[in-house]
């Protein structure tokens, strides 16, 4: 009713009065079918207004909805398609404490450092526990030749010396090493400072420093003995030595001496005063050219005399000193 109120007064206005006023179209040169207008009329106009305003806002925001599901619908299938590839959502009950023990049970960084054990596949036949085969009684010839031994009575520092017959050098092996150029000879185990053991597939070939061909002594008529033989307590000596040879390393030097590109012996030098080569009267650049009638031909011979004076209880030792050969005998009781 108030509309209708509002309404009436709307049509009873000064404006509506003008408008119904012929003259004042005229004024205007408005068609003269304007000022036939009556209440339905006016109705009708005003009805047919709000429609076609009403077409107009519903089809602006059918448009804004339109457009806006059209613009975010590629946003949401591609964080849809990331969200399949999420691991939070596709393992959403699990925790991250879970994922932790599970990647250190399968130890896929090797933590522990553990060398896996391989697959009797891969062995190839090998025995496993070859510390029980005995040593073969056969003799076996092997490739090399046994030149010396390092023992420090650590399986990851030992050495072991093996010269090539076809070449002039010779090459140190660890416990574990295949021979170059004869990966079938391994050198399984340094057990003692004078014993190595090689392993050849299933066969355990053992070997001594002791066992080693020497070199007759030559006589020479230059050759001339100081007239003394030395003795020693074990004890003394092997305070001498150290363990792995670390104390008579540093009592002396020994450097390879060449003669006409030949390898003659060791010159001695830097003798520490009271050291076993001082009290075995070697003088600084004496040559050192055999031990034990075994010529030092060779620079990987270097510790032939530190290795007799280790096993050995009797040792000739020949030196060169000024041209003149002399003879030294020690003996460690």
């Amino acid at each position: 009713m108030q509309k209708l109120k509002i309404f009436d007064n709307l049509i009873n206005s000064k404006l509506f009065a003008k408008l119904k006023d012929p003259e004042f179209f005229n004024k205007f040169k408005a068609p003269k079918l304007i000022t036939n207008l009556n209440i339905k009329d006016l109705f009708f106009v005003r009805n047919l207004s709000i429609t076609f305003g009403s077409c107009i806002i519903l089809s602006n925001i059918v448009n804004t909805f339109a457009s806006l599901y059209l613009i975010e619908a590629p946003i949401s299938k591609q964080n849809n398609s990331k969200q399949v590839y999420n691991p939070l959502i596709l393992s959403a009950k699990v925790t991250y404490p879970q994922i932790q023990k599970k990647v250190i049970d399968r130890n896929i960084f090797n933590i522990s450092g553990e060398i896996p054990a391989e697959d009797s596949a891969e062995n190839n036949g090998l025995i496993q526990n070859f510390d029980a085969i005995a040593c073969s009684k056969n003799n076996e010839k092997l490739p090399v030749e046994l030149v010396g031994i390092l023992f420090t009575g650590n399986p990851k520092t030992n050495l072991v010396t093996f010269k090539d017959p076809r070449i002039q050098t010779a090459d140190v092996y660890h416990e574990g090493q295949s021979i170059i150029d004869n990966e079938t000879y391994e050198v399984y185990k340094i057990p003692t400072p004078s014993t190595v053991q090689i392993r050849q597939a299933n066969t355990k070939i053992c070997l001594s420093t002791g066992t080693q061909s020497r070199y007759p002594i030559e006589s020479d008529k230059n050759n001339n003995s100081d007239g003394q033989t030395y003795e020693f307590t074990s004890d003394f000596v092997d305070d001498q030595i150290g363990p792995g040879f670390s104390k008579i390393l540093n009592s002396a030097r020994l450097v390879p001496e060449v003669s006409n590109g030949k390898t003659i012996g060791f010159k001695i030098f830097a003798i520490t005063a009271g050291s076993l080569f001082d009290k075995m009267n070697l003088e600084n650049g004496d040559v050192i050219t055999s031990v034990n009638g075994i010529k030092l031909e060779d620079p990987s011979q270097g510790f032939k005399l530190y290795e007799a004076m280790q096993d050995e209880t009797n040792i000739i030792v020949e030196i060169s000193r000024a041209g003149m050969h002399m003879t030294k005998k020690v003996t460690v009781r």
